[in-house]
């Protein structure tokens, strides 16, 4: 999965391997510090709050009896938080990409986590072996780093 702001750059290799998924990880996720907030959805039982990849929903490759189990709770999650205030504020434009890590790691749907499979600048603004490209700030920028 993809957004309308990302650009792709080469060839997406299928990254994913032996039943589990591809995603990126972002620096910015980090279950840990929510982890009161992510328990009401990832209950003790399930497991520890670092099986919560550090992902959002894109960008991701995964198979489709996999996103069809995801897909219910992700949603679900994703109003559940909207609709509390404080939750929502809290998590603001990156919300709906904890629900989908919490729906992964729920469904114990596995990550191979690739750091170079997307390019995020400002913080990175080499173009290497990324696949994709994410639209995060002015066109300038992107000029230079292509």
């Amino acid at each position: 999965m993809a957004e309308p702001d990302h650009i792709i750059v080469k060839p997406i290799p299928n990254l994913s391997r032996d039943g589990f998924e591809a995603a990126f990880p972002f620096f910015y996720i980090e279950p840990k510090k929510f982890e009161s907030v992510l328990r009401k959805f990832f209950p003790e039982e399930r497991g520890r709050i670092t099986n919560i990849d550090p992902i959002g929903n894109s960008t991701v490759i995964v198979q489709k009896d996999a996103l069809q189990t995801i897909t219910p709770i992700w949603m679900n999650i994703s109003l559940a938080r909207k609709k509390d205030p404080q939750v929502d504020k809290a998590f603001g434009w990156v919300l709906e990409m904890y629900a989908y890590a919490v729906a992964s790691a729920f469904h114990r749907v596995l990550n191979i986590l690739h750091k170079e499979f997307m390019i995020q600048p400002p913080w990175i603004q080499k173009l290497a072996r990324h696949t994709l490209f994410i639209i995060l700030t002015d066109m300038t920028m992107i000029c230079r780093v292509i």
